[in-house]
């Protein structure tokens, strides 16, 4: 598959541009799809061909049956064919709109088989039965928790969507596709037996032998932080689809951004973290800059800083079972802003 229609169909599979490319996102993401538009010409291409897709009233979802997908594809090829045999039949001279037309609607099956492929790879290679995923997703403020009856569990940060297989989720080897944030507490060896558990991500996977981690995969790169046990990230990388390898160990964080095409791993203070679990914010010597990122993602609102000096001012400290009132206020107070209110989903600080 060419790059850029691998691209594709990594973009087809985040919820977040698909939201953006039908007009339904919310505000923070509609302000980071656009400046990623306007980043590079083969972005708007991208987008383009997304919303070419699209157009074509295609529900590339999970729950769809394959042959559907398929047979709607090669329906649009048969129309396609139909309709330029009538022009040949009518003027001889315009036997290429034949050609380019099924040459086309070849093209956009390709395109859009590709994308499928991503949700169906539930098929078995042996009898060719499908299974069913089913799909978690949080709006923004709120938080929910899934539990195994092994004990393990996924809490779901706010704005995040989590799929998996159904018939997979209680079997020694589980695969999730998150788009947002999740923390992961996963039994090692449940009945004995050991455990692979693999969290997909835009950016590549992060393969768990039983631990406690968080994934975050918000602000346009992807931050794994290990408290418990081991995790080995893989990333995915725009260099001649090789991929970056990373074992982590516990009280490591590892953050990659594929604009950068690079990964950074440091030593932090885990609680920073992952504090959201237990209903926290916790700050240590955190710049206003992070934490209004951290409440833009939370809360899916927009707040601009009227004055730029005041985004590397700095605080520590813990906010219990803060909402996105409680949290402006508390920033009202510590910096000496002056909060605007501009509507819903935006606000203007400044001192």
């Amino acid at each position: 598959m060419h790059l850029s229609d691998k691209k594709l169909t990594d973009l087809l599979c985040d919820d977040s541009f698909v939201r953006w490319i039908k007009g339904k996102a919310y505000p923070i993401e509609q302000k980071r799809w656009d400046q990623w538009e306007i980043e590079n010409i083969l972005n708007q291409k991208l987008k383009k061909r997304a919303e070419s897709l699209f157009s074509q009233s295609l529900e590339l979802d999970e729950g769809n049956d394959l042959d559907v997908q398929l047979n709607r594809l090669e329906s649009r090829i048969d129309k396609a064919s139909d309709q330029s045999k009538g022009l040949i039949q009518h003027n001889k001279s315009k036997v290429s709109h034949y050609y380019m037309a099924v040459a086309a609607a070849i093209a956009l099956l390709v395109t859009v088989l590709s994308s499928v492929y991503y949700f169906y790879q539930s098929y078995s290679s042996n009898e060719g039965k499908k299974t069913t995923f089913a799909k978690v997703e949080t709006r923004y403020g709120e938080k929910k928790l899934l539990t195994f009856n092994d004990g393990s569990s996924i809490r779901l940060n706010s704005g995040s969507t989590l799929r998996y297989k159904q018939d997979k989720i209680s079997s020694n080897h589980i695969e999730v596709w998150l788009s947002g944030e999740g923390y992961f507490n996963i039994s090692h060896n449940p009945n004995g037996s050991i455990r692979l558990f693999i969290v997909h991500t835009p950016d590549g996977e992060v393969r768990d032998l039983g631990t406690k981690f968080d994934v975050d995969t918000r602000c346009g790169e992807t931050s794994v932080v290990l408290e418990r046990g081991k995790v080995q990230v893989i990333f995915n990388t725009t260099t001649h689809h090789k991929k970056i390898k990373k074992v982590l160990l516990p009280g490591e964080r590892a953050v990659y951004s594929a604009s950068q095409n690079n990964i950074r791993v440091q030593e932090v203070d885990t609680k920073l973290y992952t504090s959201w679990v237990d209903g926290k914010i916790k700050f240590h010597n955190t710049s206003l800059q992070k934490i209004i990122r951290n409440i833009e993602s939370t809360y899916g609102v927009t707040i601009e800083v009227e004055n730029s000096a005041l985004l590397d001012e700095k605080i520590t400290g813990t906010l219990q079972n803060p909402d996105l009132k409680t949290l402006l206020e508390s920033l009202k107070r510590i910096f000496h802003l002056k909060i605007k209110k501009i509507n819903a989903d935006k606000y203007i600080l400044n001192k």
